[in-house]
């Protein structure tokens, strides 16, 4: 029977004609990315756009891999875009990455595997939206405790870089600090860096290392040396989370000769 038959019998019986589905699987590699052009552009109504993309992410795991491949091209739109001296392309790729990262957190469970692969890419136009995906789920627990301990080690290792960012390390930082850390083995080069630094605008990340160290627990002894130091940081707070997390792992704040 037709959809116009359908349509019209349900017009006359007075029932309300469903809503058709604008995507399906076989569309997502052509709607994602088109979705997504729509949603970055300077003139949005973004209503639309936003109905489609939460429509899309409805499709559940046959939109992930189109996220991945957009994901894999944006260190080459933002390539371009640097060569053109397109500052609006740059801010639009962000906001693209953003888009995507909130795609993943809805995706919740599902969507595990794939933060996986895209945290343990070179690219950091891969990694960033992932680390706000993983806050995200492991807060509104859209994942079980075993695939969010899986996350730990990938998160730590982007925490971990050397070369990353502070604002990167931030993030990473707090990703970290929103998973189960109890009995997982966390490197902790990247945190000890994080405490230690003494930027004017420092005193956040060092809160924030010190409070991951402490959820760490016994498993971070290593860090019980610098973590004295901090105890007696000029800022309260930093004080505050440092003298705790020792106390976490078992030792004390000794004083500072």
């Amino acid at each position: 029977m037709s959809s116009v038959i359908v349509g019209a019998i349900l017009a006359i019986t007075g029932t309300a004609v469903p809503p058709q589905p604008r995507y399906s699987c076989a569309s997502a590699a052509r709607e994602v990315p088109r979705v997504l052009d729509a949603l970055t552009r300077d003139e949005r109504p973004l209503e639309a756009a936003d109905a489609g993309w939460s429509e899309l992410i409805g499709l559940g795991s046959c939109v992930i891999p189109e996220l991945l491949k957009d994901c894999s091209r944006s260190e080459q739109r933002l390539a371009a875009a640097a060569a053109r001296n397109h500052i609006g392309a740059v801010d639009r790729e962000a906001e693209r990455e953003n888009w995507i990262g909130s795609g993943l957190a809805q995706l919740g469970e599902t969507a595990v595997p794939a933060m996986l692969q895209l945290l343990a890419s070179p690219k950091a136009t891969c990694r960033g939206p992932v680390l706000g995906a993983v806050q995200t789920v492991a807060y509104r627990g859209g994942a079980s405790q075993e695939s969010l301990r899986s996350l730990v080690p990938f998160v730590a290792a982007v925490l971990d870089e050397p070369s990353g960012s502070r604002a990167f390390r931030i993030r990473a930082a707090a990703a970290l600090n929103a998973l189960p850390l109890d009995g997982t083995n966390v490197p902790l080069g990247g945190l000890v860096r994080l405490l230690q630094e003494q930027s004017s605008d420092g005193s956040y990340s060092r809160q924030l290392a010190a409070q991951v160290l402490g959820r760490i627990g016994a498993a971070a002894k290593e860090a019980v040396p610098a973590l004295r130091l901090t105890a007696h940081d000029p800022d309260q707070a930093v004080r505050a989370a440092a003298e705790d997390a020792l106390r976490r792992i078992g030792e004390t704040a000794r004083t500072v000769p």
